[in-house]
């Protein structure tokens, strides 16, 4: 039975282990645990990641504080100042959490230009929980939604609309998930990345509650993934 507007009634729980994101879905919401990123790179091309507004304290991997009770959400839920946070993890309504947000910085520490890639990955999905999840990668200021294209007969494919409030309130499409999705489902790449520039990088997930994809089925569903920064 397709599931119109509902917001979701069990627990979701998500475990990372390194370099991986899980999110299991029974109906009470989501619990957020150990969101890792990770640079890869040598002492000559070099970027490196940190949550200090002074850029200090630069590491290769970040993780995030576990966060618990996320029901599913649509854009109206996303605050628009979420990436005006210094670093680290925070959510709206701490009674009724709606997205997990995490920002951080990325750093050029090394000695030369680089280009580099984003790559989200999705390593496992039960049920196709993935169907349902919207991932927001705001980079300086600049927001992309993304989304498994949609499944419905008759659009297969095409992007997902971004609802906001009511189901008539469209205010945008998703950006579709790749095709290949066995390297990543996300990939982003960015050129001429300077000696000691730095981007501000904002990651927002929720379940979106018009999706109609969501079905009673997913219950006990879970999806993993990995985000990883590479240089070229």
């Amino acid at each position: 039975m397709l599931l119109r507007r509902r917001f979701v009634t069990k627990a979701l729980a998500i475990v990372v282990g390194i370099l991986a994101l899980t999110i299991v879905l029974t109906y009470y919401g989501i619990n957020v645990g150990n969101f890792v990123i990770t640079v890869n790179g040598d002492y000559l091309h070099s970027i490196a990641l940190t949550v200090d507004e002074n850029y200090e304290d630069l590491r290769s991997t970040l993780i995030a504080d576990t966060v618990g009770d996320i029901h599913d959400a649509d854009l109206s839920f996303i605050p628009n100042d979420v990436d005006s946070g210094i670093g680290g993890s925070y959510m709206a309504n701490l009674e009724s959490h709606r997205y997990y947000a995490y920002s951080f910085y990325l750093i050029n520490n090394g000695d030369v230009t680089v280009n580099y890639t984003l790559d989200f990955k999705i390593v496992r999905a039960h049920k196709k929980l993935d169907s349902i999840l919207r991932i927001m990668i705001i980079k300086d200021g600049e927001r992309k939604i993304y989304a498994k294209g949609r499944e419905d007969d008759g659009h297969y494919g095409d992007p997902e609309p971004i609802i906001s409030g009511t189901a008539n309130n469209i205010v945008g499409y998703t950006i579709p998930f790749l095709t290949d999705q066995s390297t990543s489902v996300i990939k982003e790449l960015y050129y001429d990345f300077q000696t000691m520039e730095v981007h501000k990088y904002t990651i927002v997930m929720w379940l979106d509650g018009w999706d109609q994809q969501q079905v009673d089925d997913m219950r006990g569903a879970s999806i993993q993934t990995e985000l990883t920064f590479n240089i070229l």
